[in-house]
């Protein structure tokens, strides 16, 4: 193959390569949504086991023994076909079954101080939580605390 002939082709390769793993920028939209609203969901009292009380930063709990960890968890859902708020739920309801089965495996009493996360900033409420939606997916990111009473 004549040298010209090959640079252009191993150009236009490295240009579509280039073009294809490029990631597609788009905002993402931040959201805040209330705590209540997802929790009276028929998924969320289908999921959600009440032998692990989630108590949210701000939210009064019984007093702590030991704390036996914090983690976090960051769970993502589809964005599309239903409205996005429904989507934020169905994400958040997923996070706090992790955090749930976290203290479940820890043989722990409760998770306390839960709080969202979003681009490495904490939001703590007792009342909202945060959730990042994009076009096609949509994220929710909590940690929190699990303890022994």
């Amino acid at each position: 193959m004549p040298t010209k002939t090959r640079l252009f082709i191993i150009l236009a390769v490295a240009l579509l390569v280039s073009a294809a793993t490029t990631p597609a920028y788009s905002r993402d939209d931040e959201l805040t949504l209330p705590i209540k609203e997802a929790l009276e969901t028929s998924t969320a009292k289908e999921k959600l086991t009440n032998k692990v009380p989630l108590y949210f930063a701000g939210q009064g709990h019984p007093a702590i023994k030991r704390t036996v960890g914090e983690w976090a968890t960051s769970k993502r859902t589809r964005g599309i076909m239903r409205p996005r708020e429904e989507s934020c739920q169905v994400a958040f309801i997923s996070a706090l079954i992790v955090l749930q089965t976290r203290a479940l495996n820890e043989k722990a009493d409760a998770v306390v101080n839960i709080a969202s996360i979003v681009d490495k900033n904490v939001s703590k409420s007792a009342t909202h939580y945060k959730c990042t939606a994009g076009k096609v997916m949509v994220n929710v990111t909590l940690k929190g605390t699990v303890v022994k009473y």
